[in-house]
Order: C-alpha cells, then sequence, then structure tokens
C-alpha cells in the first residue's frame, strides 16, 4: 500500500505554514478595508456628482440661457443643450415627515401621503406602490415563521405585523405625466405637481 505523502496534490494544496497563512489572511483584511474605504469614497463623489449635475441642469443653465434670451446653445465641444418644461412630483416619505419638526408641517405632508396612496388604489394605479410587510416572532418561533402564510390567514397567536409603503420619485413623475399627456385628471397638489425648466445636455 502506498503511502499518502508519495502523492503530488500540487502547489494548492500542498499544506502552508501556519504564518503564511496568517500573513495572507492580513492581506486579505488590508484589502477589504481599502476596497471598503474606496467604495465609500466612490460613493460620495457619485453623490457630490450627481448634486452638482442636478443644480447645473436645473436651476444655473436654465437661469443663464434665460437671461441670454435663449432656449437652445451648442458649445465649441459638440454638447447641446436644450431648454424643456419637465413635470416633478412625489409622495411624502416616511424619512421625510419624521424630520419635520413643524408640527403644521408635518400634519400636511402626513395628509398628502395618505390621500397619495389613496387615490393610486382607487384609481386602480397601486400596481406601483411597492409594500413591505414585516412580521416579528419570538426567538425560537421557526415553525411559526415557516408557517407564516397559514399564520397571516388564520391564527390566533399575538404577532406584530407592518406594512411599509413607498413609490420611487420618478416612477410617480412618469405616471403623472402620462396621465397629463392623456388629458387625465389627477390630484396635482396631493403630489406636489410643479412644472420646472430643465436643460437637457445632449452630445450632438
Amino acid at each position: 500500500m502506498s503511502d499518502a505523502s508519495e502523492f503530488d496534490y500540487g502547489e494548492e494544496h500542498t499544506p502552508k505554514p501556519k504564518a503564511q497563512i496568517i500573513l495572507e489572511l492580513q492581506e486579505m483584511v488590508d484589502d477589504a478595508g481599502r476596497l471598503k474605504g474606496e467604495v465609500a469614497e466612490l460613493s460620495e463623489q457619485l453623490m457630490n456628482k450627481q448634486s452638482a449635475l442636478s443644480d447645473l441642469i436645473e436651476d444655473q443653465i436654465p437661469n443663464k440661457l434665460k437671461m441670454c434670451g435663449l432656449k437652445s446653445l451648442e458649445t465649441e465641444q459638440g454638447y447641446k443643450v436644450e431648454i424643456e418644461t419637465d413635470l416633478f412630483a412625489s409622495i411624502p416619505s416616511v424619512t421625510a415627515i419624521n424630520k419635520e419638526r413643524d408640527p403644521v408641517k408635518r400634519q400636511y405632508m402626513v395628509n398628502r401621503r395618505v390621500q397619495a396612496f389613496k387615490w393610486l388604489e382607487d384609481n386602480k394605479h397601486d400596481k406601483i406602490i411597492k409594500r413591505e410587510i414585516t412580521v416579528e416572532f419570538d426567538k425560537g418561533s421557526k415553525d411559526d415563521a415557516d408557517a407564516l402564510m397559514e399564520q397571516l390567514k388564520n391564527s390566533d397567536k399575538p404577532m406584530h405585523v407592518t406594512e411599509s409603503m413607498d413609490v420611487h420619485p420618478q416612477t410617480i413623475r412618469a405616471l403623472l405625466k402620462k396621465l397629463r399627456e392623456q388629458s387625465k385628471v389627477f390630484p396635482a397638489d396631493v403630489f406636489g405637481v410643479y412644472d420646472k425648466a430643465v436643460a437637457k445636455v445632449s452630445k450632438s
């Protein structure tokens, strides 16, 4: 019978000294820490660039073109800008409501949110609403969790169930723009609708 030590398992399977493994592990941890920092830095840069872009196309460029009495312009670098009127709308988020300290403004935002979702549901546009239901079980209730659907339908056990609803701002804007094009009526005040001149920049 051959001794297992006679077989060549290759470099990948050759046992390594513990010290070498520790060094490799340290390098991996250092790489992870560096990449984590780079991701955070890039995310911050992206947010800053998005903010700068919004400021340019929604405020600075439209204002400058208006001062010059222009609706379009082409640059020497080959970029073309045109002014278009775009629809903006939103539904107050729970986060925004919780941050509002003025009780009057806060209640106004709450009312808008409730009315917005009710109008979407009443007018069969609720498919754009994202719903998230959270159910809290006691520790060790694996069987109850596995039978979640049955528990929700027919359960005498007390459980805490919360439901959150949300609609992406771009989604609600797209819906309301489509309804406007179709001359359909919707509560503009509830959705905070307003028109704004924005710069559309493209490569000519």
